[in-house]
């Protein structure tokens, strides 16, 4: 049975544990709480102070003047303790709201730095980085908001139903009538736009996934005559996004015409029964009479709350955007870390290189198995070539090797630790990994080169960079290493990239290379001098190369073919080819292989 009120669980549930993840934040917002109540107070103290000045005023000639006197420096004194109070409440929201914004950011990205990689499959990078910018200001947004405005409501509220109270239990009986049609037409109105706020978050979440995604394919877009097409579903993901908006605001701004219409309707009861029982000279309250001075007053008090229960109910509806982002900034921040550690896992500082396959299994999901009773033995300083089609299992190896993954079964050692007892920081700083996508950081060419390996001189950067043929390159651009690079290097070819990635690893100087792909968008020129700086730097080092140019790994220890997630050969260049199986084929659909008759054997 689906529950009516969510509004009311996501209150307190999502907000309280917003509040205990500020608890830094605690005495700023419980002083802009307190400052709200007393200027709340002051302020619904000064209709009382002028009802009672009102009754001053007697006649012609019949002012008592003391008792007006002291009754304005009183309204004036409320007046100005309001103002202040007001102003640092608004101060402190400020400062707050400052705060938990960049707390809220950063947990979020700090969250997402622990998260497994397969939280990511299948989900946008605009859509992630969505909940670091515009959820995380909904959030803030929505926080600053109960503790400010929310809060000051009901203070207001409150402070003019005691009054009220003392003025005229009668007349406060007749605005109370008002109330249930108030909660009714509340509820009503907030669970019917809640829903569509929650829609729209997901709509604009969806919407910024695929602008980025747009914005980052544009190239590919245009060559495919695309633009008319993205264009197209650009539109509706906008539309989807638009119907939802205006659904919400609909929705929310029926509360407003709702909430005043009730209160001018009881207005105008209490006007017309209060003029009548002060006419009639009815005791009212306490046998206490009631004056035309306390009828303004209690008039201006039910204003005065008739505020605070139309700003309630447009406060629910924006915190309705607010509810949603909070949800969505939980649902990354409540998601399962990845597996920490153990408390006695290893952290080596060099590996000598010895890795084991013992009998891995792994699937990204349990219906599809990818690698199954995988076995290997790859010697300190070897070469191994891992080869094979698209989805064979080839970068899942590489992934299993690196604990982006965790095997389901069986085990991965590295100099006969298992590297589940590795520390995942030790285990990843001994491994270099060059992947066919190419990724650079926005900042300068330095900053890239020396990514994970601080510290390091320009000297050897330059040494590097000649290694792997782009210090002309570099030094052609405007400002030499201090070039300033833009997001993921657009700037640059697909080569140059992939050759400045190739560099970082190199720069590091590990201990076992993982190349997956890493020369695919290099010319052949380029790539054979590429090829020699790696051989070189694999000199010594265990080294696993993931290709599909098989030109690339002749000099191979061992080639691992692979088809289905399991090794179907296993040898040398040579040694496959005089089997001429599986490996020859994928070798001769690259090179043609003489036939009889002049054909070609694929």
């Amino acid at each position: 049975m689906k529950k009516r009120f969510p509004l009311l669980k996501i209150r307190q549930s999502g907000f309280i544990k917003l509040l205990l993840l500020l608890r830094f934040q605690t005495f700023t917002l419980l002083l802009a709480a307190a400052l709200s109540i007393a200027a709340a107070y002051a302020t619904l103290r000064i209709p009382l102070l002028v009802g009672r000045a009102i009754d001053c005023l007697v006649g012609p000639g019949q002012v008592d003047f003391h008792i007006l006197g002291r009754l304005s420096l009183e309204i004036a004194c409320m007046a100005a303790f309001g103002a202040l109070a007001q102003f640092n409440m608004s101060l402190c929201g400020v400062v707050a709201s400052y705060g938990v914004a960049r707390t809220v950011r950063r947990k979020i990205f700090h969250k997402i730095e622990e998260l497994p990689p397969s939280y990511f499959d299948g989900r946008q990078s605009g859509e992630i980085a969505a909940r670091i910018t515009t959820d995380a200001e909904a959030t803030t947004d929505g926080l600053i908001l109960f503790m400010t405005r929310y809060l000051t409501a009901y203070a207001v509220l409150f402070f003019a139903v005691y009054h009220m109270t003392s003025i005229s239990v009668n007349l406060l009986a007749i605005f109370f009538v008002s109330t249930p049609f108030w909660v009714m037409s509340r509820r009503v109105i907030a669970d019917f736009s809640y829903e569509y706020f929650r829609e729209e978050g997901k709509a604009r979440g969806t919407l910024a996934g695929y602008s980025e995604e747009s914005a980052r394919g544009l190239r590919v877009s245009l060559a495919f005559n695309r633009a008319e097409a993205s264009e197209r579903e650009f539109a509706a993901l906008d539309e989807t996004l638009g119907g939802a908006s205006f659904k919400g605001m609909f929705a929310s701004s029926l509360a407003n015409p709702a909430m005043r219409f009730v209160n001018g309707v009881i207005y105008a009861i209490v006007c017309y029964y209060g003029a009548a029982t002060i006419i009639s000279g009815t005791s009212n309250n306490l046998n206490a009479p009631l004056t035309v001075g306390l009828l303004v007053a209690f008039l201006a008090y039910m204003e005065t709350a008739g505020k605070p229960l139309t700003e309630i109910m447009e406060i629910k509806m924006e915190m309705q955007r607010a509810t949603v982002g909070v949800e969505r900034v939980f649902e990354i921040l409540d998601a399962p870390s990845e597996k920490p550690d153990p408390p006695d896992a290893v952290a080596p500082t060099a590996f000598e290189g010895r890795v084991e396959f013992d009998d891995v299994s792994f699937a990204y999901t349990p219906e599809r198995p990818v690698i199954q009773g995988f076995n290997l033995d790859v010697a300190p300083g070897s070469l191994v070539a891992i080869v094979g089609p698209t989805g064979c299992g080839k970068t899942t190896l590489v992934n299993l090797l690196m604990r982006f993954y965790e095997v389901d079964s069986g085990a991965i050692r590295v100099d006969g630790l298992e590297t589940r007892q590795i520390a995942r920081e030790a285990l990843r700083r001994g491994f270099g990994m060059v992947l066919q996508e190419t990724w650079l950081k926005s900042g300068t060419i330095r900053e890239n080169l020396a990514m994970g390996a601080e510290g390091i001189s320009d000297e050897e950067l330059w040494r590097v960079a000649r290694a792997c043929h782009i210090d002309g390159f570099i030094r052609r651009l405007p400002a030499g290493l201090d070039t300033v690079v833009s997001q993921e290097g657009d700037e640059f070819s697909q080569g140059e990239r992939q050759l400045l990635c190739v560099a970082r690893v190199m720069a590091r100087n590990p201990n076992v290379l993982i190349l997956d792909e890493a020369t695919s968008s290099i010319d052949t020129v380029t790539e054979m001098k590429v090829q020699s700086a790696f051989n070189a730097l694999m000199k010594g080092r265990t080294s696993f190369v993931v290709a599909h140019r098989l030109s690339t790994i002749r000099n191979a220890d061992v080639i691992l073919a692979m088809k289905d997630g399991a090794i179907v050969e296993r040898g040398t260049h040579d040694e496959l080819l005089a089997k001429r199986g599986f490996y020859y084929d994928l070798y001769n659909s690259q090179f043609p292989a003489p036939e009889a008759g002049g054909t070609r054997r694929f």
